[in-house]
């Protein structure tokens, strides 16, 4: 019987050494700066083009010209869709007005509870 060593050495004598393959080329660096301006450049137009949304909403005029003009009652209107933006630039620019305009849209979009149709009266049946 042949020593244990002897037996571990012809086992790794049957093994034979592989060259290993070539490593893959990185791919051009230029292309990720590309990739970056690309997205750098969508990020920087969808920016100025949601500023330039908001901006262009906001009606022209000062403010002494704006409450010159008459309101409609709350029947006639319809509801107008704010955006938070809107709703907080008429907040800091003119406190008064916010208070009529909230009021008139409440008016416009929240549910009436004097009507016979109303849920509350409804409910409020004895």
């Amino acid at each position: 019987m042949s020593d244990p060593e002897e037996q571990f050495e012809d086992f790794l004598r049957e093994f034979e050494a592989v060259r290993p393959r070539a490593l893959q080329q990185a791919p051009d660096p230029h292309l990720y700066y590309w990739g970056r301006f690309a997205a750098a450049a969508v990020l920087l137009l969808s920016c100025a083009l949601s500023a330039w949304l908001v901006w262009r909403g906001q009606s022209s005029g000062s403010p002494a010209q704006r409450a010159a003009l008459p309101l409609q009652s709350a029947e006639q209107s319809q509801p107008r869709h704010r955006s938070l933006i809107s709703w907080t630039q008429l907040a800091l620019r003119d406190p008064q007005s916010l208070d009529q305009e909230l009021d008139a849209q409440s008016r416009i979009v929240l549910p009436r509870f004097n009507l016979p149709q109303s849920t509350l009266r409804v409910l409020a049946k004895e």
